[in-house]
């Protein structure tokens, strides 16, 4: 069986979907990935993917652009004639969506989240939920990580057919095996607790509320030690700024808070041999 994947990101079926991947090929299924270049690619190919090279603006809201994405979804379509389509965030379900339906190719999508338009400007809200009424009406199956996404599509009438509550993407505990609590003399007594935040830089993943945290519990428990190891996204740098300001002790010392702004891989054994929480 010829499957076809759109996805926005490599990084998105790397760290969340590699395993499905992976048991597609051993079950002898021919497997294509659309999504921009990145490093997880060879990866893919070595496994037996193969690779469609697909420009895709994630956050952008050029309709040029989106034109482009979707004439490019429907000559894929029309090259590989796939048997089924597995789409996954918001612009390949969409567009991915719209393609599979008129070409009646079956197609199941992935609600990973609502995704930052939904946040954005009420018109924007309105335009992206009737893309998403249009896309959806065929889809064989759409799945969803937590009951509030699945109840919005519901009850806004974005769905008609089947919906499947998924327990999450999952975890590979072969790879993130637990690690043992960090224990030396220092932490024996307490004298100091680490705590770090692992996320991208966005209002909804709760960054806010860690930063003020932070700034309360360490006037009274100057001990504690903060990380944030964050993605910043190129729209979320001016968030970063406001965030500096506001919270002065941010800073790139050790001054109890250290926060490492980048997008460096994250190197588990090293940052988490010493965090507590």
């Amino acid at each position: 069986m010829k499957i076809l994947i759109l996805v926005n990101h490599d990084n998105t079926i790397y760290n969340f979907r590699k395993e499905l991947i992976q048991r597609l090929i051993d079950e002898k299924h021919e497997i294509f990935i659309s999504s921009p270049y990145g490093k997880r690619i060879p990866y893919f190919e070595e496994l037996g993917c193969h690779w469609l090279d697909t420009k895709l603006d994630r956050h952008g809201i050029n309709p040029v652009k989106d034109v482009q994405l979707t004439y490019l979804y429907f000559k894929l379509v029309a090259n590989i004639k796939p048997d089924i389509m597995l789409t996954f965030t918001v612009k390949p379900n969409i567009y991915g969506g719209i393609v599979a339906s008129i070409n009646r190719v079956p197609f199941l999508v992935n609600i990973t989240g609502l995704g930052t338009a939904f946040g954005r400007f009420k018109l924007l809200q309105l335009f992206i939920r009737l893309l998403y009424k249009y896309a959806l009406r065929n889809a064989d199956c759409v799945f969803f990580q937590n009951t509030a996404n699945q109840n919005f599509f519901i009850n806004n009438h974005l769905i008609r057919g089947k919906s499947v509550l998924l327990p999450g993407s999952g975890v590979n505990l072969n790879y993130f095996s637990c690690l043992p609590y960090p224990e030396n003399k220092e932490l024996s007594n307490y004298d100091r607790l680490d705590f770090a935040f692992i996320s991208r830089v966005m209002h909804d993943k709760g960054i806010d509320e860690f930063l003020e945290a932070a700034r309360y519990l360490k006037t009274t428990y100057p001990k504690l030690f903060f990380m944030s190891v964050v993605f910043v996204r190129r729209h979320m740098k001016i968030n970063l700024l406001l965030w500096k300001k506001k919270y002065h002790f941010i800073s790139w010392n050790g001054n109890g808070y250290k926060n490492n702004f980048g997008t460096s891989p994250l190197r588990r054994s090293s940052l988490l041999s010493r965090r507590n929480v």
